[in-house]
């Protein structure tokens, strides 16, 4: 069988309540799947399709890179479209350039890409911290008001004491995600 996986920060139940109700303000304006809050989460890797045989080799390589991880503070800045206000497809909470998480994407990254393992996928892009609250209809949100976006946020730290492989589902209409593995920090 084969999964659709990817390496996440899940949020903790504070700051999805902090974004829910930040986004409570905004959402009467906005034509958009909206996001549930206990799906709110920090990609880290998109591993894509993976095959089952695969899935230890990938727990196992996650856990060797990990077991030192210390837990760290990340900050969201902003609530914006992506890719831009004028043609937004997403609505994001954008977070602020991070070493900490740079370093762990990185250390993520070395741990899966490497040797003879090519049983994932490895795109490389732009690392930019985002939460992803809602998608945007575009023919119906064609853009985002620029008197409320940006909308700032005030300086909410999300803690990252653990990283989660995740396993996306389709489900009739909606996508559920489920836990495969926890990587807890210290």
């Amino acid at each position: 069988m084969r999964r659709k996986l990817f390496i996440a920060v899940k949020l903790d139940a504070k700051s999805q309540t902090y974004l829910q109700q930040k986004i409570l303000k905004i959402k009467k304006d906005l034509f958009a799947k909206w996001i549930p809050p206990e799906n709110y989460h920090l990609t880290l890797e998109y591993l894509g399709y993976v095959d089952d045989e695969n899935l230890m080799e990938i727990i196992t390589r996650l856990q060797s890179a990990l077991n030192r991880q210390t837990a760290f503070d990340f900050t969201l800045k902003k609530i914006t479209g992506s890719p831009s206000l004028e043609k937004p497809r997403m609505l994001w909470a954008i977070g602020e350039k991070s070493r900490p998480l740079a370093v762990l994407k990185n250390l993520i990254g070395k741990s899966l890409f490497t040797g003879n393992f090519n049983n994932v996928s490895n795109k490389t892009s732009f690392f930019l911290p985002h939460i992803t609250l809602a998608r945007l209809n575009k023919y119906q949100q064609l853009s985002l008001p620029k008197e409320k976006f940006p909308l700032e946020i005030e300086r909410l730290l999300i803690p990252v004491n653990a990283v989660q492989l995740m396993e996306s589902k389709q489900e009739g209409r909606k996508v559920r995600y489920y836990l495969m593995e926890s990587f807890e920090f210290y």
